[in-house]
C-alpha cells in the first residue's frame, strides 16, 4: 500500500459528548504511543461494563415488560447505520443542535463494539443483544428525558440493523454511504483494524464468506476494504433505505425528502445550511493520499474486493 502522506490537515470541531473511553481512544489513536497491554486491559473493561449494564438494566425493568414494550410501540423511533466515517457525527451533531424535543444518541453504549465483533459472526447474537439488552438499555436511558422521538445514528450497530428491524418492527431504519475509497482513506488515517485497535483480533469474516480462509495474511488496507463492503451490503439487504452521505450534506431537498420527511422531523434549510458551512469532525491528518493518487496495487485491490459492492449505489456509479 502507498505510503504516501497527504498534506491536507483538518480539525475536530463537534458536539456529540465524548464518553470517557471514546477520550482515551481519542488520545491513544493519534499519539505515538503504543501501550502493548492495552488492547486486552481494554476487552477487560468492556466486558466488566457489559455485565455490570446488563445487571442494572435487568434490575431496573423487572416487572415492566408490559410499560417498556407500550413505550417501544408508541414512540417515533428511528436508527441509522453506516461505516465509520460516514457522517454519523455530522447527523447525530446537527439533530442534537437542531432537534431539542427527542433523544438523539450517536455511540450510546461504547459495549456496542465487542458486540459488533460478535454479530459479524452470528445473526442469533446480534437478536439476543438487542432483545435481552439493548432494549432494555435504551429505556433505562430515556428515563426523565423529552421523547418525542428517540433516535441513534450509530456505526457500531450496524450489524445489528436485522436484529432491531425484528426486535422493534416499526422503527425507521436507514444506511448512509459514502464513497467506499473516501472511507477507505479515512479509516486508514485512524486505528482501526491496527494493532492499536482493541477489537482487531477479535474481528474476522464469518465461515460463509469467501476472505474467511485469506484474513490471516491480508494486509490492513485490504482488511479495511473487506470490512466496507462486506458490513454495507449487510446493511444494504437487510435495511433497503439508504442515504448518500455527500447529498445529505449538499442538497437540502435530497436532506428533506430521504432523512427528515422519512423520521418525521424538521430542519430549517436556513439552519442545515449554516451547519453544513462548518467543517465536522474530520481527520486530524490523512495518512493516505486521495484515492485518485493511490497507487495502481491499491485501486486494483480496492476493486478488486469493493467493485461489486460500489456498483450497487447508483448514486456512487463508480466516479
Amino acid at each position: 500500500m502507498s505510503s504516501k502522506v497527504s498534506s491536507k490537515s483538518e480539525v475536530h470541531n463537534h458536539h456529540v459528548t465524548l464518553r470517557p473511553y471514546s477520550r482515551l481512544m481519542h488520545w491513544y489513536r493519534w499519539s505515538d504511543v503504543y501501550i502493548p497491554f492495552f488492547n486486552p486491559t481494554a476487552r477487560l473493561v468492556l466486558k466488566a461494563k457489559y455485565l455490570k449494564d446488563i445487571q442494572k438494566v435487568n434490575s431496573f425493568a423487572k416487572n415492566k415488560e408490559t410499560e417498556l414494550n407500550a413505550w417501544f410501540q408508541q414512540t417515533n423511533i428511528f436508527f441509522g447505520f453506516s461505516s465509520p466515517r460516514s457522517g454519523t457525527v455530522f447527523l447525530t451533531d446537527l439533530f442534537l443542535q437542531e432537534l431539542k424535543e427527542g433523544i438523539t444518541e450517536h455511540e450510546a453504549n461504547i459495549v456496542d463494539y465487542p458486540a459488533f465483533t460478535r454479530a459479524i459472526q452470528s445473526d442469533k447474537d446480534a437478536l439476543d443483544y438487542i432483545q435481552h439488552f439493548r432494549k432494555k438499555d435504551i429505556y433505562y436511558r430515556v428515563q426523565g428525558r423529552p421523547t418525542a422521538f428517540y433516535g441513534e445514528i450509530n456505526p457500531f450497530l450496524r450489524m445489528h440493523c436485522k436484529a432491531i428491524k425484528e426486535a422493534i418492527p416499526h422503527a425507521k431504519l436507514f444506511q448512509i454511504v459514502r464513497d467506499g475509497r473516501e472511507v477507505v482513506r479515512s479509516v486508514m488515517s485512524r486505528d482501526k483494524l491496527s494493532k492499536k485497535d482493541p477489537m482487531a483480533n477479535n474481528i474476522a469474516p464469518p465461515s460463509t464468506d469467501p476472505y474467511h480462509a485469506k484474513w490471516k495474511d491480508m494486509t490492513r488496507f485490504e482488511k479495511v476494504c473487506w470490512q466496507w463492503q462486506f458490513t454495507n451490503r449487510f446493511m444494504r439487504e437487510s435495511i433497503g433505505y439508504s442515504v448518500d452521505f455527500k447529498a445529505m450534506r449538499t442538497d437540502y431537498d435530497y436532506f428533506q425528502e430521504r432523512v427528515l420527511s422519512y423520521l418525521g422531523v424538521h430542519i430549517t434549510k436556513e439552519a442545515w445550511h449554516t451547519y453544513v458551512s462548518q467543517p465536522k469532525n474530520k481527520s486530524a491528518r490523512y495518512r493516505m493520499p486521495h484515492w485518485k493518487e493511490w497507487e495502481k496495487e491499491d485501486t486494483e485491490t480496492f476493486g478488486d474486493i469493493c467493485g461489486e459492492e460500489m456498483a450497487a449505489y447508483s448514486f456512487l456509479g463508480g466516479r
